[in-house]
């Protein structure tokens, strides 16, 4: 069978992932329901929005339930992933499934973990540390986990150096808070691409069998892999679907911005080696802007402040979106480089 790559489809899991051939996946991250009814009562950030005088709550128009949310339905559904999860992964490749954080009174992450353990080789139970403080009283929950695993009798896959230590089982990446247009659970695709980039490399195949909003596959994609994701509300199969069309744009206008930036650290650092001989004056040529101790260069952001948008002038399409870590920082004086670009003068 041919699989279907670089697709969204519209299904439900367990009969979708039945068509797979053995062992004919390399990862797969998912963000299953978590068993708790959420949005199920009533859409919690429309009714948010609708506080901040952003709109008007229609119950049964804005709500955004989650399919399958019911603990029933997740004792089901996720069992059944994990069943399928351990036939169609490769022997020595991994599994990371989210899970709620710990607390009561529902012990959800427990059962992922020994439903994990039943099936498939458990590894790491890894703390997404969300910032902030999230829903409850008394300990409120600020973090999730992400249940990493891998075939039994397999080994799990690492492409970094296992001497690396700055690879910790705790992650902290900021939380997205969703608009009401917004799936309404999302993951940061920074979280994705964190661990996809441990366990993959480009033209590997991740699946995800409950894709979302498309966090996943938007992460794959960026990384060079091949993706598929499953669905089985029309409304997020299709907005995912969206998603990745404007993510096409969005990668040409990176490799654009990349092309740039290239060449404008080519022209620094000609410029430094000149300072450093005595042959060049310290104001830097053309566009950059300058101070007694450094300078700032930076890919256009429609997140960070217009001056320094400004100071990119020429280093791309200004008020592109480009991911977070786009930002790139050099002196060309001192060592003392700006931290953010708020500290750009």
């Amino acid at each position: 069978m041919t699989l279907p790559l670089d697709t969204v489809i519209h299904g439900d899991c367990l009969e979708v992932m039945q068509t797979l051939p053995d062992e004919s996946i390399d990862i797969i991250w998912t963000d299953p329901p978590y068993g708790n009814n959420n949005n199920n009562n009533g859409d919690l950030i429309a009714r948010r929005e609708v506080a901040l005088g952003r709109g008007e709550y229609k119950p049964g128009e804005t709500d955004r339930p989650i399919l399958n949310d019911s603990y029933e339905d997740f004792s089901k559904v996720v069992p059944g992933m994990l069943d399928e999860a351990a036939r169609v992964l490769k022997r020595s490749w991994c599994c990371c499934c989210c899970c709620c954080g710990g607390g009561g009174p529902q012990t959800r992450f427990a059962d992922v973990a020994q439903w994990i353990d039943a099936r498939l080789q458990f590894d790491q139970a890894i703390v997404w540390d969300k910032g902030g403080l999230g829903m409850g009283w008394r300990y409120r929950r600020n973090y999730e986990f992400v249940m990493v695993s891998h075939r039994k009798g397999g080994k799990m896959k690492w492409e970094v150096d296992w001497k690396d230590k700055r690879v910790a089982n705790v992650v902290r990446i900021n939380k997205i808070i969703p608009s009401k247009d917004d799936h309404p659970t999302p993951k940061p695709v920074e979280l994705v691409e964190h661990f996809l980039r441990l366990h993959g490399k480009p033209g590997d195949i991740v699946l995800d069998p409950f894709c979302g909003g498309g966090t996943t596959l938007v992460a794959a994609k960026r990384l060079g892999m091949r993706y598929i994701g499953i669905e089985l509300d029309e409304r997020w199969a299709d907005y995912s679907r969206r998603r990745i069309e404007s993510e096409n744009g969005a990668i040409f206008n990176r490799a654009g911005d990349e092309i740039a930036r290239q060449s404008m650290l080519f022209e620094l650092r000609n410029h430094t080696e000149r300072v450093k001989k005595g042959r060049g004056s310290r104001r830097l040529p053309g566009r950059a802007s300058t101070c007694s101790r450094r300078v700032m260069w930076m890919s256009p952001c429609r997140t960070f402040p217009a001056r320094c948008r400004a100071s990119a002038a020429g280093a791309g399409s200004a008020g592109s979106f480009i991911p977070s870590p786009s930002i790139v920082c050099m002196c060309p004086i001192s060592s003392n480089v700006p931290a953010h670009p708020r500290a750009c003068s």
